[in-house]
């Protein structure tokens, strides 16, 4: 436990600097105003950077440094200085995102679903299919590890899973008992730590 901020974030995501950004809504899940957000990691303070301009729920960065979100049925592009989300794909009429993305080394993006199921975006941001459903219509969190693992976190369980990327099928890892937890609305990773924290094998 390192901090806990004043503003409820529907979910964070670490740039290649080691900055950590965040979403917001005024209305909670279903308000059409979100917020982009600078967070300090060490102290959770956060620095307003603007208004998304959509009903946002999901932020993740791409290798190439550019931020994407979800909400509702879209993906957007957003632009880190002003805040602003363009749209750029529609997702399944039958679907909605739940609260989390994550790109693979392949530059494929993963979105959860609230109905359960995972969705695969392909690279060139032009198509989308089904992978199959996790039986987990609560997962606000998605991280992909370095090794291609990708782990789902359901907020009503607080549970953390591991999800297949050839059928979407959720497996039990752990159950995070902190009393300190009041669900989880987010994940995200760093693979080169900001200054002061340990990168894994290291004191």
């Amino acid at each position: 436990f390192l901090a806990r901020s004043a503003t409820v974030m529907t979910d964070i995501a670490f740039d290649e600097a080691g900055q950590l950004w965040g979403v917001s809504s005024d209305g909670g899940f279903s308000s059409s105003k979100s917020w982009l957000h600078r967070i300090d990691w060490q102290t959770a303070a956060v620095t307003r950077v603007g208004s998304l301009g959509a009903a946002v729920n999901s932020l993740e960065f791409r290798e190439d440094g550019l931020l994407f979100a979800a909400g509702d049925k879209y993906i957007y592009v957003v632009n880190t200085a002003t805040g602003a989300a363009t749209r750029i794909l529609s997702l399944p009429l039958d679907h909605q995102a739940a609260g989390d993305l994550e790109f693979d080394q392949n530059n494929n993006l993963y979105v959860t679903m609230e109905n359960g199921f995972l969705v695969q975006v392909g690279a060139e941001l032009t198509n989308w299919r089904d992978l199959g459903n996790t039986g987990v219509d609560d997962v606000f969190g998605l991280i992909l590890s370095p090794g291609g693992i990708l782990h789902g976190f359901s907020n009503s369980r607080e549970e953390m899973v591991r999800i297949s990327l050839a059928n979407g099928t959720a497996t039990h890892v752990a159950f995070l008992a902190d009393t300190r937890l009041r669900g989880i609305y987010g994940a995200a990773t760093v693979y080169r730590p900001p200054a002061g924290v340990a990168a894994p094998g290291r004191e």
